[in-house]
């Protein structure tokens, strides 16, 4: 893959070799969610080209969940940028009214979605020529991710909630993966969505 491949080694500190790829998605994708949690549009910008990077970085460690979640990432991006265009002047997050259907499809996506792609390689085998990563906890992230995305376009304060839980999962998953650099970039995502649940919840009560 050239330029894009995670043996095209950009750094290396402490000993811990850093791809080019894995460099600039981090940078990116820190820059997206700062700029999600100050409700701004930017974040979609950000996000766009993050999420090419990342598929291209996930096929390659095999984690096939979270490399599909940047299909979805592609779409949810044009469609919040339009949404949050439509209304720029408005920054305001709600909560979830009925959240017993929020919770019926999370459990629905994630039972089909698991099984899915813990078989991509039996299905797909000149794509996915090896087997998924954590196939259960990738896709409890696909899954997550999928829904916090939708509640973040429709400003949910729930939204936030899904993106911690999400972060922690991926702290643990990129890390065993030997993805230091990554697992460190969710770590600082998990610290600005604890920020904007915060920061949500305070502007919400002024």
């Amino acid at each position: 893959m050239g330029f894009f491949s995670v043996e095209n080694i950009a750094l290396t500190i402490l000993g811990y070799n850093i791809s080019y790829i894995e460099l600039f998605a981090t940078i990116l994708g820190l820059t997206s969610v700062y700029y999600a949690t100050n409700s701004n549009r930017l974040t979609w910008v950000f996000g766009l080209f993050n999420i090419f990077l990342l598929f291209s970085l996930f096929y390659q460690i095999h984690l096939y969940g979270d490399m599909l979640l940047q299909v979805y990432y592609l779409y949810m991006t044009f469609y919040g940028w339009y949404k949050w265009n439509e209304n720029s002047e408005d920054n305001t997050f709600t909560n979830v009214n009925n959240k017993i259907p929020l919770c019926l499809g999370f459990v629905l996506l994630y039972l089909v979605a698991v099984f899915s792609i813990v078989n991509l390689h039996i299905y797909l085998p000149n794509i996915f020529n090896a087997e998924a990563s954590y196939p259960i906890y990738s896709t409890l992230v696909f899954t997550l991710s999928v829904f916090a995305t939708i509640l973040l376009v429709h400003r949910k304060i729930e939204s936030w909630y899904l993106w911690i839980i999400s972060d922690i999962i991926c702290i643990i998953i990129y890390y065993k993966k030997g993805m230091y650099f990554l697992s460190l970039q969710y770590t600082i995502c998990l610290m600005l969505a604890i920020r904007g649940l915060y920061r949500t919840k305070r502007l919400n009560n002024a």
